[in-house]
């Protein structure tokens, strides 16, 4: 089962942002809550729009905020398990059960960024499996009952053609029957006249 086409279109963030650079991926990127971070294209963790709001939150004064949101978004990282593009269903799910892989896992393609998959994706993944493996099954299924109907169908055929040949047996025996009962009933009249030709009226 491969992974959704989804995953494939999470962005990331480059290490070494700054908190602007971050805030203006959040507003980018609305529905995302959880951002990839890489350096030069190798993943090195995620950050979460909760760690974000938490570490801006905790300086007080509009002048200390200005200036921190000039700072590298590389105190915010928190390190994540990645798997390969190409790993299987049973290869993810247990990634998934590891308490730094809640929010996702990173996937990477020659230890190359290249999506990120979270638990929604790992869902409508592990469903797409569900549905491609109940179809293998019905496709058997559907295989099997064919060979039924034609091994059934094909036995009615042969079936068919033994009751046409016994009729067509049965339909000359009753010709021949006809004929015998007309030449016995033949038979009697020639013997009748023959007998009245032979016997002297008297």
């Amino acid at each position: 089962m491969a992974i959704p086409a989804t995953a494939f279109e999470y962005p990331s963030i480059e290490q070494g942002a700054s908190i602007d650079d971050l805030f203006d991926f959040f507003k980018r990127n609305r529905r995302q809550r959880v951002v990839p971070v890489t350096h030069r294209q190798r993943p090195t963790g995620i950050i979460r729009e909760n760690d974000i709001k938490q570490y801006v939150y905790s300086f007080y004064g509009p002048a200390l905020l200005k200036n921190i949101t000039k700072n590298s978004i590389d105190a915010l990282i928190q390190p994540i398990p990645s798997v390969a593009a190409t790993a299987a269903l049973h290869e993810i799910l247990p990634l998934f059960s590891r308490q730094d892989a809640k929010d996702g896992i990173i996937i990477t393609d020659h230890d190359h960024y290249c999506g990120f998959l979270d638990a929604h994706s790992l869902v409508t993944m592990m469903y797409e499996e569900n549905l491609a493996e109940k179809n293998r099954a019905l496709q058997a299924l559907n295989k099997g009952l064919e060979q039924k109907v034609e091994a059934r169908t094909a036995e009615l055929v042969r079936k068919n053609r033994e009751l046409e040949s016994a009729l067509q047996t049965l339909s000359h025996a009753q010709k021949q029957l006809v004929e015998a009962e007309k030449m016995a009933a033949l038979g009697n009249l020639v013997a009748g006249v023959a007998h009245e030709i032979n016997t002297p009226l008297g």
